[in-house]
């Protein structure tokens, strides 16, 4: 009898379990997010990359400003005794312009060494061998200075036919002297009267030029203006125009009188 009724409480079950249930309704929407999460911690930091290659060199930079010059070495050993040596003494002259004449001259005897005329040191006309003159009058051309030197010539010793002949070539005399011009040159910066630098390139270039053209000038022309910047300026400017100027005085004619101006042909 329960074996009978058995099948048909499993499709009464069956029945009602399926009783209810229709299709299936469309999705709703979805719901706002909910808050994010608390941040977990960061990794390892991985290993480096390469290094990247080199990039191209950039452009130079411009040259800076010349400085300041260097402490004077050491003085170098005496060189040997000139031969026969002349004696000299240098005469320094000054004048002051007014707007009726600026000249200058040396004595009788003497010859003109070097002159400038004015604070500026503008190079100084020379009408002859003995003296020199400004182009500009009065306060612009003051003050003239010019340096006259005196040179008494040693004697000569008496020649021995049996001594055979003297020495034909003369010594070729000193060689070019080292200068300090860096306290003339700031004094020159302090008076406004040439940018320290200037001065500073002024005279490297005058050095130069004189290393370049020494063999050019006459062994006593050397001692002589070596000895004139030495007592005065310590300049190797003042020392190559002192030379400059006693090789074109060396050119003129010998008939020029002392005093009168050179005339010159139209």
């Amino acid at each position: 009898m329960r074996n009978a009724a058995l099948p048909a409480v499993l499709a009464l079950s069956i029945w009602l379990s399926g009783c209810g249930e229709g299709s299936q309704g469309p999705q709703g929407v979805a719901g706002p997010a909910g808050p994010p999460g608390a941040q977990g911690n960061p990794g390892a930091a991985g290993p480096p990359g390469r290094q990247g290659d080199p990039g191209p060199a950039g452009m130079a930079g411009s040259p800076g400003p010349v400085g300041p010059a260097g402490p004077p070495g050491l003085q170098g050993p005496p060189g040997p005794p000139a031969a026969a040596a002349a004696g000299i003494a240098i005469r320094i002259v000054r004048a002051e312009c007014n707007t009726t004449g600026c000249t200058i001259g040396c004595n009788d005897g003497e010859f003109l060494l070097t002159a400038y005329c004015g604070t500026q040191r503008e190079a100084a006309t020379f009408p002859n061998e003995t003296s020199a003159s400004c182009r500009h009058r009065g306060v612009e051309g003051m003050p003239l200075v010019a340096a006259c030197a005196l040179i008494s010539q040693p004697k000569t010793a008496a020649i021995n036919p049996r001594a055979g002949a003297p020495p034909r070539a003369e010594a070729a005399g000193p060689e070019v002297p080292t200068l300090d011009g860096s306290p003339n040159c700031q004094y020159q910066a302090k008076q406004n009267t040439k940018p320290l630098d200037t001065c500073l390139n002024d005279e490297q270039q005058a050095r130069a030029r004189l290393v370049g053209e020494w063999g050019q000038f006459a062994p006593r022309d050397k001692t002589n203006c070596i000895e004139l910047a030495s007592n005065m300026t310590q300049s190797y400017a003042e020392l190559l125009s002192c030379l400059l100027m006693r090789r074109d005085a060396s050119a003129l004619p010998k008939d020029v009188t002392p005093g009168a101006p050179k005339t010159r042909e139209p």
